[in-house]
C-alpha cells in the first residue's frame, strides 16, 4: 500500500479540473497532495489514502481560481 500512497494515481476517467465563474474543482491524485490538503484544511481526508491510490474513492479540492485558496 505504501507504494501506491508514494506514486501519483489515475482516475477512471479525465478530470483535470472543473472551472465555474471563481472556483475551479481539481482531482487529488497523490498522497501528498491529499496529506497538503488534509492538512491546510484541517480535515480528515488523510484517512481515505488508502481508498483513493484503489480507485475506490476520488477527493477533490475546491479553490479560488484567481488565488489559488481552498474554500
Amino acid at each position: 500500500a505504501k507504494a501506491r500512497q508514494q506514486a501519483p494515481w489515475r482516475l477512471l476517467f479525465d478530470l483535470k479540473a472543473i472551472r465555474h465563474d471563481e472556483l475551479e474543482v481539481l482531482a487529488l491524485t497523490s498522497a501528498v497532495q491529499i496529506l497538503e490538503e488534509s492538512q491546510a484544511m484541517r480535515h480528515c481526508a488523510d484517512g481515505y489514502l488508502d481508498q483513493c491510490a484503489r480507485g475506490s474513492y476520488i477527493l477533490l479540492s475546491v479553490r479560488r481560481k484567481d488565488t489559488g485558496k481552498r474554500v
